[in-house]
């Protein structure tokens, strides 16, 4: 229980699940990485720093600017999401659509177990 964030414990209260612990905090990781990763920074008001960067000045077609972006995500994961350590973005491929697709390896620790997470995230046009 205390792997999962605030709101997911007062949710979760007198509720019983059948699901493990661990598989019970990848849930939340997942869900706070999804809101995470789809706010733009400076748009909530409890951490102007919450969210994504803008990345209107990056240019997918400049190699730097992928690993910028790879740079950017990775470090929004790690000040925001302290339940993932080894946290690694990587660049995978780009759609006829300009849509950036990037991995995020990471390790979830939590008090019985590391379990390590692989999810993938896109980047469209509109970020």
């Amino acid at each position: 229980m205390k792997n999962l964030r605030l709101f997911d414990r007062i949710r979760s209260q007198g509720e019983k699940t059948s699901m493990s612990p661990s598989r019970t905090a990848m849930d939340s990781v997942v869900e706070h990485l999804r809101r995470l990763l789809n706010s733009r920074q400076g748009s909530t008001l409890m951490d102007p720093f919450y969210g994504m960067p803008d990345f209107s000045d990056l240019r997918a077609e400049v190699p730097d600017s992928v690993a910028d972006i790879e740079a950017l995500i990775s470090g929004v994961i790690r000040t925001c999401e302290p339940r993932l350590c080894q946290v690694a973005v990587k660049y995978m491929y780009q759609d006829s659509q300009r849509i950036l697709y990037f991995q995020i390896q990471g390790l979830l620790i939590t008090a019985r177990e590391q379990t390590p997470v692989y999810l993938e995230s896109s980047v469209d046009t509109c970020g």
